[in-house]
């Protein structure tokens, strides 16, 4: 919705501006998820998350076939054991379920802060190269094209993709964490 105001906005300076239709504007538009997404550093976090999310998937799996194995347990012996001793392994079964539930749980939200936190570092670096690339080429604007949601055009409906300076940001970026890397 921002998007869509702002992108009315702008459509509507430049309408109203005779002198601004006037100038000839250097436009370049930024896929920001796909850069964010194909910078060298954004793979790496996204393979190392990946990797989490496995291991972390591998002990949520183990956890549920302990309880699976419990549930088995309860219900072939239930009508042997005792009441106190049904009740008891019914509690257990219960105790285990919950902490199952609260493991992957706690393990989405972890990975969501991961997640959120990586996102934010690329992106203030991205930021950072944008202003760079966008003073030293002498670009009036860079827009952002963004992605289609829920079959929706995104902020910029159309444009020719000669303006897309996604790659070119891309490439500066990991120049310039590569560069960051080896001074360390």
């Amino acid at each position: 919705m921002f998007y869509r105001f702002t992108l009315f906005l702008l459509a509507a300076f430049f309408a109203a501006s005779p002198l601004l239709q006037a100038q000839n504007l250097k436009v370049g538009i930024i896929n920001m998820n796909r850069a964010l997404n194909e910078t060298e550093e954004g793979k790496r976090i996204l393979d190392n998350m990946k990797a989490v999310i496995s291991k972390e998937n591998e002990e949520l799996r183990k956890k549920q076939e302990n309880l699976k194995r419990l549930q088995d347990e309860l219900s072939k012996q239930g009508f042997l054991l005792s009441d106190a001793a049904r009740l008891q392994k019914e509690e257990e079964l219960r105790r285990r379920s919950r902490d199952v539930d609260r493991f992957r749980e706690d393990k989405q939200a972890e990975f969501a802060r991961m997640q959120q936190r990586a996102t934010e570092r690329i992106h203030q670096g991205l930021m950072k190269i944008i202003k760079k690339f966008a003073t030293s080429e002498k670009y009036d604007m860079l827009m952002e094209s963004g992605d289609q949601l829920a079959g929706m055009p995104g902020p910029v409906i159309y444009f020719d993709n000669s303006l897309d300076v996604t790659d070119e940001i891309i490439s500066r970026y990991n120049k310039a964490t590569s560069e960051k890397a080896k001074k360390k």
